[in-house]
């Protein structure tokens, strides 16, 4: 067993990687484009924190980003600034809102703030959690 084994059965129980992408929006034109693309969380049981952009047309790696237990997740409560907003291929809306004291950037395919998680306060003290026994 490599020591970082445990570690991955960690992350990949309670931080599980998307089970897909959904392109959400899309800009080009004769030299850029923009593709954006939302988290699919394994179950109900996880949310995404975040979404990804590419500039080509291709969904990204599963394993480029990582879902967080709902329950250890709370819906963002500080002030949200809009950063840009525009018109994509398809005339459709895209506004960008970047948080104030986190810097995240997530995008919202209408002009209001899309709904942002961001991860529950820890407690200060240690605390413990188990893995599920595996055979």
């Amino acid at each position: 067993k490599h020591p970082r084994d445990e570690l991955n059965r960690f992350l990949g129980t309670f931080f599980p990687h998307p089970i897909r992408f959904r392109q959400i929006w899309r800009s080009k034109d004769t030299s850029n484009a923009l593709y954006i693309w939302v988290p699919v969380p394994p179950s109900s049981d996880y949310v995404a924190v975040g979404m990804l952009c590419t500039t080509v047309d291709e969904a990204p790696d599963l394993e480029e980003l990582r879902c967080m237990p709902r329950l250890w997740a709370e819906p963002r409560s500080g002030p949200l600034f809009k950063a840009w907003s525009g018109t994509g291929m398809d005339r459709s809306v895209a506004s960008m809102w970047l948080s104030g004291d986190t810097g995240v950037l997530q995008v919202s395919t209408t002009e209001e703030p899309p709904e942002m998680y961001e991860m529950s306060p820890m407690p200060d003290k240690k605390f413990y959690i188990s893995l599920p026994h595996t055979e």
